[in-house]
């Protein structure tokens, strides 16, 4: 951990009136990705699960997803806004039967930290089980 120390000086007419002093800790090491992601799809939907992070300072997820490969999260918006996850599955109800979606996690911890992306996962919904050869 970093250690920071900020140093309040309160001035009134050029006379030093109080000084604070306060220290903090800073840590800048994300959590690391979720693993193990399993996915399943069905009629209009896509489940998926995966290990629940089990860092000391965990909070939650952000789950972002796209209709292309996800290279680049910084450019997505998490499923759920600002608001984080959770849950170590979910199940996504917003999707169209035919069309291969993308998705990516990641975990972040109580000081802000988000950890690199997940594996890509990838599920297409479908209205019938697809024709066994």
């Amino acid at each position: 951990m970093l250690s920071n120390r900020i140093i309040l000086l309160i001035s009134i007419f050029g006379l030093i009136y109080s000084t604070t002093e306060c220290t903090f800790n800073a840590d800048p090491t994300p959590p690391s990705a979720p693993v193990n992601i399993v996915t399943s799809s069905g009629d209009s939907m896509i489940e998926m699960s995966w290990n629940l992070n089990n860092e000391g300072d965990f909070e939650g997820y952000n789950l972002y997803k796209s209709e292309q490969n996800i290279t680049d999260i910084s450019v997505l918006t998490p499923v759920h806004g600002d608001e984080l996850y959770f849950e170590s599955s979910y199940t996504d109800e917003q999707v169209e039967n035919g069309i291969t979606y993308y998705y990516r996690i990641t975990a972040v911890d109580l000081n802000g930290n988000e950890s690199e992306p997940s594996q890509e996962i990838r599920a297409t919904p479908f209205s019938e089980p697809p024709i066994r050869p």
